[in-house]
């Protein structure tokens, strides 16, 4: 096989459409551009056929990474390879980027939610290519098709929250879609330092990627209009919607358990709308699990998969 570098124009024009999630576009990646040192978007072909793509960044350390700003990134095939195919395709990316200086390639795969049927097939590739694991994080998602199932939400959740979440809906708060980012914002902007962490994305950050990204935006707020939770949602991938940013401000009046409100509502709401998959993101960092996190996930109801980062040295 072998592998032409393209630009981003010319990566869209042969990869439009088949992108698996939105991390993967090259106008999500044009869009992060200035995070990375410089960007490889490099196609695959064997003979006149095209078979993958892979857009990734090399930073100042000489590592390739996809994502290089993203929660993840992936492989974008035109078919579906077997596994023979697939190992080809990371071999010849891995003999394009050792020509090239570069020290290592990361690759953080998506969950298994995005790619069930892949998964294991894409491992195997992976790992017949020279890669390893170099850790796992465990990302929960919410399924709503069990509230189908199920018949109601409330019984996929622990009873503990139950009784707290039906205490929450004796306030009668207001669940508002379609709002300002701005506003949606401001609350999660207050959560972050009410809790001394960084958010990773500025307010323009977040402006201008929703030109290039489907996004949703909700509020819970108390009768009196004071907000009291938000929520930032992208639509990643058929199917699938990703939190990326919700919580609470602490420490408001009648704020008490209020996200137990806002998950069910918006759980509720995609399982309204047909989406299946609600992705709400990791509980772990560097592999390493938050315990406290892992188990109010597991709580509202949420399942666990993992989220594996391969490494190969090229050095």
């Amino acid at each position: 096989m072998t592998i032409k570098e393209l630009t981003f124009d010319q990566y869209s024009h042969l990869f439009g459409g088949f992108e698996p999630h939105v991390f993967a576009t090259a106008s999500f990646n044009r869009l992060n551009v200035a995070k990375t040192e410089s960007v490889m978007c490099l196609a695959v072909f064997e003979g006149e056929r095209t078979v993958a793509g892979l857009i990734a960044g090399k930073g100042s350390d000489g590592v390739i990474r996809a994502p290089f700003s993203a929660p993840f990134n992936s492989l974008t095939t035109v078919r579906r390879g077997d596994l023979s195919e697939l190992i080809s395709v990371y071999s010849a990316i891995v003999d394009h980027v050792s020509m090239t200086g570069a020290s290592s390639i990361e690759l953080f795969m998506p969950p298994s939610i995005y790619c069930r049927d892949s998964d294991a097939i894409n491992a195997a590739a992976l790992q017949a290519s020279g890669f390893r694991v170099e850790y796992s994080d465990i990302n929960y998602h919410f399924d709503t098709r069990e509230i189908t199932e199920s018949g109601s939400y409330d019984r996929l959740i622990a009873k503990r929250n139950l009784r707290y979440l039906n205490s929450v809906r004796r306030r009668q708060l207001l669940f508002e879609s379609g709002v300002l980012p701005e506003r949606v914002y401001r609350v999660i902007e207050a959560n972050r330092n009410s809790k001394g962490y960084d958010l990773r994305m500025s307010l323009d950050d977040v402006l201008r990627t929703i030109k290039v990204v489907d996004a949703d935006f909700f509020v819970l707020t108390d009768v009196g209009g004071t907000d009291l939770a938000a929520a930032m949602v992208y639509h990643v991938a058929e199917d699938v919607v990703q939190v990326i940013y919700w919580g609470d401000i602490p420490g408001i009046a009648g704020g008490d358990h209020c996200m137990l409100e806002l998950a069910s509502r918006i759980f509720n709401h995609y399982h309204d709308l047909g989406v299946s998959i609600v992705d709400v993101g990791p509980s772990s960092k560097g592999g390493i699990p938050s315990p406290g996190l892992c188990r109010f996930k597991a709580s509202i109801g949420c399942k666990a998969t993992l989220k594996t980062r391969w490494k190969i040295g090229l050095r």
